[in-house]
């Protein structure tokens, strides 16, 4: 045994290669570069610990790499790659071997990347890629330097809740003309718009009574004879969604209503056909009638027991998903899905979302078309797949950012702010959605 312990560097190495020719090779680590990296791990190359794999990060950040240096290779100095989209880039050469270094990622946007640290007996790289993502293309939008939070977004129009003239009305911005138009007018407040998309030329919004304690579902219209604002609900209601389609004859809104209506913790999604047809617009039917009764698209027994903060409604490939975040708490935010068949609202089934529930997002929004969604979380932007997978961030940095919503399919609008001071609306395109 203590010949064993005694014995050389080189010796150690025959004793591997041995064991490598009796279990056939299959003892091999096929993401390392050196031949006789086995089980043993970091025996002759360092063991690279983060990057791990998955990570996206945006150039100028600076993040940590974690090796541990190699076991039976003594040497003061290593030199640190990235292996970028096939191309190689020195990141530090003859760095102190001391496992770790605060690297700033550089500006070279690439799908695949690889950390390796680089000594004598071979470079030991990442254990999965990684990503290093475009900067991101923003734009402060002009809002005449009063705050505005809350956004919705439909391509060069931007409604949002501005608090200008003491009131917290809604206000909308033409940017194409740098116009600001005010569009509600309440002396309690007007928060929570939803634009009807694709075709837009009509939103829908809550609206808090004087005292701030009952709120009702309207809808404005933005232009032509029947421009002006509609009452919906006049038994309470918030957080309305449309089911953002040209597909089907008549407007369907979504909202949200305490049940009953003396206990606000109790809480139950309903759904609406309106008597105003799509291809009509911006005609809406008034006063506000119904094609259909109004639907429950929980059962009793299954009532929300906790607040909503988020509702949106996509149609796909035939049929309903309206997805919404509780409020549990900020790190804990669960997020369900209500999905059925065209105006099937009867059917419809409640399930939790794929998302994962560390993101605890603020809002959620569904592209135009159904394939993406937008959310906040922990003060910056992230889109992910409609299936809630693939989730890739939008912004970075020390400012907060919140509430997004889709002007295009390309192209994000959000609340910012700086410092705690005031919320800021700016936009996002997206290079690279997931």
């Amino acid at each position: 045994m203590s010949t064993l312990h005694a014995a050389s560097p080189f010796f150690f190495r025959i004793l591997i290669f041995t064991a490598v020719l009796t279990c056939g090779g299959s003892c091999l680590k096929t993401n390392r570069s050196n031949p006789l990296d086995t089980e043993l791990g970091n025996t002759f190359v360092a063991e690279v610990k983060t990057p791990s794999g998955g990570e996206q990060l945006f150039p100028g950040t600076v993040y940590l790499i974690r090796w541990i240096p190699a076991l039976q290779v003594s040497e003061k100095a290593i030199t640190i790659q990235l292996v970028h989209d096939g191309d190689t880039t020195t990141v530090a050469r003859d760095f102190p071997n001391s496992g770790q270094h605060f690297w700033r990622v550089p500006d070279l946007p690439a799908q695949t990347c690889r950390i390796l640290v680089v000594g004598s007996g071979g470079a030991g790289e990442s254990p999965a890629p990684f990503r290093i993502k475009p900067l991101p293309n923003l734009q402060k939008l002009n809002i005449g330097g009063a705050n505005g939070s809350s956004p919705t977004a439909l391509r060069d129009k931007v409604v949002f809740e501005s608090d200008r003239d003491g009131n917290s009305d809604r206000w909308m911005l033409d940017r194409d003309t740098d116009a600001l138009v005010r569009m509600t007018s309440n002396l309690g407040r007007d928060t929570e718009a939803a634009w009807f998309k694709p075709s837009g030329k009509v939103f829908a919004y809550t609206a808090y009574a004087d005292a701030g304690t009952s709120r009702d579902v309207w809808i404005c219209v933005t232009e032509g004879v029947r421009a002006g604002r509609y009452r919906v609900t006049t038994d309470g209601g918030y957080l309305p969604a449309w089911q953002n389609t040209d597909i089907h004859l008549n407007l369907a809104l979504a909202y949200i209503k305490p049940v009953p209506p003396s206990s606000p913790e109790t809480e139950q999604i309903y759904a609406v056909t309106l008597n105003s047809l799509v291809a009509a617009l911006p005609i809406v039917t008034t006063p506000v009638t119904y094609a259909s009764s109004v639907f429950s698209l929980t059962s009793p027994a299954a009532v929300l027991q906790r607040p909503l903060r988020t509702l949106t409604w996509a149609y796909v490939d035939d049929h309903n998903e309206l997805l919404y975040v509780t409020t549990a708490g900020l790190s804990d935010r669960p997020v369900f899905r209500v999905r059925f068949s065209r105006q099937d609202y009867a059917n419809a089934s409640i399930t939790p979302y794929s998302l994962a529930p560390e993101w605890a997002p603020d809002k959620i929004s569904v592209s135009p078309s159904g394939r993406y969604i937008a959310f906040g979380a922990g003060g910056d932007i992230y889109v992910a797949s409609i299936q809630g997978l693939n989730v890739s961030p939008v912004t970075f940095g020390d400012a907060q950012d919140a509430a997004p919503d889709w002007a295009t399919e390309d192209e994000l609008v959000f609340q910012r702010r700086s410092n705690f001071v005031g919320w800021e609306l700016w936009s996002v395109k997206l290079s690279d959605p997931p």
